[in-house]
């Protein structure tokens, strides 16, 4: 249903079912629909669910929503908030809407969540990447490191319409439990389980903690394609994992209130959600220097570690000195609280807003 006295804008997003979907994407859709008071989103659905395959119901839904758009009314057009990942499969996915919204001469903002290709070179994905940046009217990348890797690998497309504009996350104004810090570490994993997070650096490390007789808990929180690959790495670690699978809700917060440190040394990232999210909860972060992360994280709120080496080295520091555990916890927190509000995010993603909707609408009128 359309609400008539507020702006309308169609938003690209996969699931917004925290149940069906393990997708940061989702989660900054879910965050602006619920609480951007100033328009109407309307989700359109993309991408499939987590534990769907791609088969002959994938393709037809895809072809489905092809059509569906096409005939969408102009109302529902006015203006297109375009969540895209710098993947293949996301690529491929989203150019055929891409270019029906185009042809169309729909507005969109095409908001760039990180991906493989915002690390390295695009090589055959490289003119896909820049037909999307160039007929997109305005684009929101997570840092100045990201701008910068647009402008130098990308430089037809004009800069200025470039915005920075960090994500968000909802967190505790006050941590209801605190942590014991004198209890043994205790570390969360929290998202999709692929192997480009960094999991058999994770299984290693983890196994040489126990060889040098570090009392550790290692929380597994989350689903995806190799999470029974992870489970054979974390074979000789079994009695020190918890697997929890798929969390929300008050288990969720309950699990970030009480672990310590949050590891993801993943091959590439943007920014991640769940990142944001463990350190509003005053968790440490030990996690790989991609991505926009090395603008959140630093030596005085967690640890940046790309090899087992540095990640073990990390995890044995943080075990041996507590009140620096402590010290960093806090830190962790107070950077969420200054630069990663949501009443910050949603100001920000406001101005692009309406400053696309004023030149649109002065086309229009001329």
């Amino acid at each position: 249903m359309l609400v008539s006295n507020k702006l309308n804008i169609l938003i690209i997003t996969p699931s917004l079912n925290p149940q069906e979907n393990i997708s940061g994407i989702s989660t900054i859709s879910s965050l602006l629909i619920q609480n951007n008071k100033e328009y109407n989103y309307i989700p359109f659905i993309v991408g499939k669910k987590d534990k769907q395959k791609r088969g002959v119901y994938w393709l037809f839904n895809l072809f489905k929503n092809l059509f569906y758009i096409s005939f969408f009314s102009n109302e529902k057009l006015r203006l297109v908030h375009f969540n895209l990942g710098l993947e293949p499969k996301s690529l491929i996915r989203d150019i055929l809407l891409f270019f029906i919204l185009w042809i169309r001469s729909a507005p969109v903002i095409l908001h760039i969540h990180g991906g493989r290709f915002m690390n390295c070179k695009a090589g055959i994905f490289k003119p896909i990447i820049n037909f999307f940046l160039k007929k997109a009217k305005t684009i929101i990348v997570l840092s100045d490191l990201e701008k910068e890797f647009l402008q130098k690998n990308y430089t037809k497309v004009d800069s200025r319409k470039i915005n920075v504009i960090p994500n968000a996350v909802d967190f505790p104004e006050y941590i209801e439990e605190k942590k014991d810090f004198k209890d043994k570490l205790s570390f969360l994993f929290l998202g999709r389980i692929d192997k480009a997070k960094g999991l058999a650096k994770i299984a290693d490390a983890l196994k040489i903690m126990k060889s040098k007789q570090i009392p550790f808990v290692f929380n597994l929180c989350g689903v995806g394609p190799d999470k029974d690959y992870f489970l054979k790495l974390l074979a000789d670690v079994q009695s020190d994992v918890k697997d929890f699978g798929l969390v929300y809700g008050n288990l969720k917060k309950e699990l970030m209130m009480k672990s310590h440190v949050f590891i993801l040394p993943s091959d590439f990232e943007g920014l991640p959600l769940s990142l944001l999210e463990s350190m509003g909860y005053g968790m440490v972060p030990v996690v790989s220097p991609v991505g926009s992360i090395p603008n959140v994280v630093n030596s005085c709120n967690g640890r940046l570690a790309s090899t087992i080496e540095e990640i073990v080295d990390a995890v044995t520091e943080l075990n041996s000195d507590r009140d620096m555990l402590e010290s960093l916890s806090y830190a962790a927190r107070q950077t969420i609280e200054k630069h990663y509000s949501i009443t910050k995010f949603i100001k920000d993603i406001n101005i692009v807003n309406e400053n696309l909707f004023s030149s649109t609408a002065s086309i229009h009128e001329s």
